[in-house]
C-alpha cells in the first residue's frame, strides 16, 4: 500500500483511540436495599431501575459523549409496570446504554431477578365443608388455600383461547421452586382420547359437541364446576387447541364447546380437561376461584404450611419495552415470571441481550419486532408456554436484511401450553441468523422460518417434534418467494416419530394417532429456493421433506438410519392443486405478487421467478439432490407422484449398518458411527462435532 493511502487510516485510527481514551465512564448502581432519592453511588444506591433510567437520561443530555452503566446488584426486583425505554433512552453506537447484572452465581445463572410475578405466603389448610366436598378424598388434609385478593392481587386475568393459529394474553400461573405447576387436570398426565362424535352433520351442534371417553359418575362431578377448559388435538396432530367447555351431559358422555374449532372435531383425538377443583388429586396441583381469589394449592414437598411459597405471574405486559430505542446492552440478568413477555423490542437499532436467563412467560419470552441488528446472545431460555425468541426485520420488497441474530444460546421446554408452531427461534423477514444454538425438549418445531436470506447454521437440535404431527424440527411453508434461506451444519437427533416408537413415555401421544410424517427439515408446500447442506441428521419416517417445492438444494448431508432419508414429492400436480392454483388456500399466487416478483430485486436475486408461470408452475422443477451420504437408511431417496422425473441426482451414497438400528441412537452412538465410517475412509468428508451448538468460548 502507498504511503499516501496508509496515512489517513493511521490519523483515523489515531482519532478514534483519542476519542474513546477520552470517553468518561459512569456507573449508576441500583440496589433492593437502596432508595430512589439517592445520587446512585455505590455508596449511594438507587432502588429502582426506572430511577436509574431517569438519571441516565439525565447524564446523557448532560454530556452525551460518555459510557453510562446501569448495575444491578443481587437480589429480585419485582415490577408492577413495564420498564418503558424510548428513542431518548438510547446509547451511542461507540457507546451503548449498558444495563447488567453484578455478578453470576455458583450455578451459572444471574443473581439479579427482574420478575414480574408475586411470592404468595399464608396458606392455610382447607376447612370449608363445601370446598372439602368438590375436593377428591386424597386431597383431604393435603390442599392448602391462599386469597390472592386479600394479598394485593386483584388482577387474576382469565383463561383465553390459545392454540396453533390462536395468540393472545396470557393467564395467571403458579410456580413452586421455579418450576411450573399444573393446573388441576384430567388425566393427570397424558392425554385421553374422543370416542363419537354427536349429532347430525347438517346440525349447527355437530361440530361443537364431541365424545369422551369418561364415566358419568365424574363428567357429573364436572358439570358443577364454574369453568371447565380442554386442551386437546381436536382433528389434525399439527392444530392443538385450548376451548371453553359450554356443557356437560353425564348421561350422553359427551361434552359441548362454546364453539367450533377450526378444522372441527373427531374422535379418536387426544385431549385433557383441566380448572377443575374436582381434579385437584395430586402434589404439584392447583386452582384458583376467578370470583373468590380463593387459591388452592397441593405443595409437591410436605411442609408445614407456614413454610410453603410458590410465586403467580402478575404483570400481563412485558417486564422490558423497547421502543425505537438503540445502542442497549442487557447483560447477566434473569427475567422471571410474567403473564406476556420478557423483552419486547419495536424497531430500533443494536440492542443486544447477552448471557441472561429468561423462564415462565406466558408469551414469546423475547420478542424483536422490525429494526436493524438486534442481537439475543448466550442465554439461557427454558420453561416457556410458547415460543423463546421470535425476530422480525428486514424489508421484504427491497430484499434488505434486518440483521437480527440469536447465537450461542441455551433452549429448552417451551412450547409448554401452546403446543405447535411455537419454536425455540423464529425467524421472520430477511437476513435473520440462528447459529450455534442447543434446542431440545418441545412437541413441535425447533426453528420456524419465513421469507428470504436466513441463515440457520451450527446448531445442535434434540428431543424435538416429539409429540405432533405433519411437523420438521426446522420447519417452512408455502411461498415460492421466499428464496435464499441457507440450512448448513446442523446436527438433529433423537427426535420426530422414530424417536417416540422407542422412547416415549408411558400415556405419551402414540405414533398410530398421527395421519402424516414427521420431519427434521420440512419444506412445506411448494416452499422453493432452499439450500440445505451439511447437516448431520438422525433418520427419521422422512428426514429431509420436500413438499413439492422447486429449486432446492440438499447436498452433502449425512442420514444415519430411519425410514426414508430425502422424501421428495410433487403434491402440486396431485393433491395440493386445488390450494395451489390462483384464488387457492394457499394463496401461492398473491404472495408472489406482493413482493413484485417479475421486477428487481426479485428478478435478479431470484432469476428462476421470472419463468415460474410459463414453466410448468406446480411441478418441482430445478431441486437438485447430490452428494448425501445415507447411513443405514431404508429408502435414501424417496419420491412421491413422480416427482423423480423432475429432480437431479448425482452423486448420493448408502452405506450398510448391521445389527442395531441407528436410528434409535443416542448423541454418543451416531458420533461414533460416523467416526467408524470416516476412519474406514468410506465417508470422505470431514464431521467435526464440536461445531455443534454454543461454541465453548460462551462458556455453555
Amino acid at each position: 500500500m502507498k504511503a499516501h493511502r496508509i496515512l489517513p487510516f493511521l490519523l483515523i485510527g489515531f482519532a478514534i483511540n483519542y476519542t474513546h481514551a477520552a470517553v468518561e465512564k459512569h456507573t449508576i448502581h441500583v440496589s433492593t436495599k437502596g432508595e430512589d432519592t439517592s445520587d446512585g453511588s455505590i455508596q449511594s444506591p438507587l432502588r429502582s431501575i426506572e430511577a436509574a433510567q431517569r438519571l441516565a437520561q439525565q447524564l446523557r443530555n448532560q454530556q452525551s459523549e460518555q459510557a453510562i452503566v446501569i448495575e444491578l446488584a443481587p437480589g429480585v426486583y419485582e415490577l408492577d409496570t413495564t420498564l418503558k425505554f424510548s428513542e431518548n433512552d438510547s446509547g451511542l453506537p461507540s457507546h451503548p446504554l449498558t444495563i447488567q447484572g453484578a455478578n453470576h452465581g455458583r450455578n451459572g445463572e444471574p443473581q439479579v431477578v427482574v420478575s414480574g410475578g408475586r411470592t404468595i405466603y399464608g396458606f392455610q389448610p382447607v376447612k370449608d365443608p363445601q370446598i372439602l366436598q368438590r375436593l377428591p378424598e386424597e386431597a383431604h388434609g393435603k390442599v392448602l388455600s391462599v386469597n390472592l385478593k386479600e394479598q394485593g392481587i386483584t388482577d387474576l386475568g382469565k383463561l383465553h383461547r390459545r392454540g396453533f393459529a390462536l395468540s393472545g394474553s396470557g393467564s395467571l400461573k403458579l410456580y413452586y421452586g421455579g418450576e411450573p405447576m399444573p393446573m388441576a387436570r384430567w388425566p393427570n398426565t397424558g392425554w385421553a382420547v374422543t370416542t363419537l362424535l354427536f349429532g347430525d352433520p347438517s346440525e349447527v351442534g355437530y361440530d361443537r359437541s364431541i365424545g369422551v371417553n369418561v364415566t358419568s359418575e365424574r363428567l357429573r362431578r364436572w358439570a358443577q364446576a364454574e369453568e371447565v377448559w380442554a386442551h386437546g388435538y381436536w382433528y389434525h396432530g399439527w392444530a392443538d387447541e385450548h376451548a371453553p367447555i359450554e356443557s356437560i351431559d353425564p348421561e350422553a358422555k359427551s361434552i359441548t364447546f362454546s364453539q367450533r374449532h377450526r378444522y372441527g372435531y373427531n374422535d379418536d383425538r387426544h385431549f385433557y380437561v383441566y380448572n377443575l377443583i374436582e381434579e385437584l388429586d395430586q402434589p404439584g396441583e392447583w386452582y384458583l376461584n376467578p370470583q373468590t381469589g380463593d387459591l388452592y394449592f397441593w405443595p409437591p414437598e410436605s411442609v408445614s404450611p407456614e413454610m410453603v411459597s410458590c410465586v403467580v405471574t402478575v404483570l400481563d405486559s412485558p417486564l422490558l419495552q423497547f421502543d425505537n430505542t438503540s445502542h442497549i446492552r442487557i447483560r447477566n440478568i434473569a427475567f422471571r415470571y410474567g403473564r406476556s413477555h420478557a423483552i419486547l423490542v419495536r424497531d430500533g437499532r443494536d440492542i443486544e441481550i447477552d448471557q441472561c436467563s429468561l423462564s415462565n412467560f406466558d408469551r414469546t419470552a423475547i420478542s424483536i419486532q422490525d429494526g436493524y441488528g438486534h442481537k439475543v446472545l448466550q442465554s439461557h431460555l427454558f420453561n416457556l408456554n410458547e415460543s423463546a425468541i421470535r425476530m422480525q426485520g428486514g424489508d421484504r420488497l427491497q430484499l434488505l436484511p434486518g440483521n437480527h441474530k440469536a447465537s450461542d444460546n441455551h433452549i429448552h421446554d417451551y412450547a409448554l401450553w401452546t403446543r405447535t408452531y411455537r419454536g425455540a427461534i423464529e425467524m421472520v423477514g430477511v437476513g435473520i441468523e440462528a447459529s450455534h444454538n442447543l434446542i431440545h425438549d418441545a412437541p413441535h418445531v425447533a426453528i420456524r422460518f419465513s421469507g428470504n436470506n436466513h441463515t440457520i447454521r451450527n446448531n445442535e437440535i434434540f428431543r424435538v417434534v416429539t409429540e405432533s404431527d405433519d411437523a420438521g424440527a426446522i420447519y417452512a411453508g408455502r411461498d415460492w418467494s421466499a428464496r435464499g434461506t441457507r440450512i448448513e451444519d446442523n446436527f438433529i437427533y433423537m427426535s420426530g416419530i422414530t424417536f417416540r416408537e422407542h422412547h416415549a413415555p408411558e400415556n405419551h401421544m402414540p405414533v398410530s394417532r398421527h395421519f402424516h410424517s414427521s420431519a427434521l427439515i420440512y419444506l412445506d408446500d411448494l416452499l422453493s429456493g432452499i439450500v440445505i447442506q451439511g447437516n448431520i441428521l438422525q433418520g427419521v419416517d422422512a428426514t429431509i421433506k420436500v413438499g413439492g417445492g422447486r429449486d432446492n438444494l440438499v447436498n452433502k448431508n449425512v442420514i444415519v438410519g430411519g425410514e426414508r432419508g430425502v422424501r421428495l414429492d410433487a403434491r402440486g400436480l396431485a393433491w395440493a392443486n386445488p390450494h395451489v392454483v390462483p384464488g387457492g388456500r394457499f394463496r401461492m399466487w398473491e404472495r408472489l405478487e406482493e413482493v413484485n416478483f417479475n421486477e428487481p430485486p426479485y428478478s435478479e436475486a431470484y432469476p428462476e421467478l421470472v419463468t415460474l408461470p410459463d414453466n410448468q408452475p406446480y411441478a418441482p422443477i430445478g431441486n437438485k439432490i447430490q452428494d448425501n451420504f445415507f447411513i443405514g437408511v431404508e429408502h435414501p431417496l424417496y419420491f412421491l407422484h413422480g416427482a423423480d422425473e423432475y429432480v437431479t441426482k448425482s452423486g448420493n451414497r448408502p452405506f450398510t449398518v448391521h445389527g442395531e438400528n441407528p436410528a434409535t441412537f443416542g448423541r454418543e452412538e451416531i458420533e461414533a458411527l460416523i467416526s467408524s465410517k470416516q476412519a474406514d475412509e468410506d465417508l470422505p468428508i470431514d464431521v467435526d462435532f464440536t461445531r455443534f451448538g454454543p461454541r465453548k468460548s460462551t462458556g455453555k
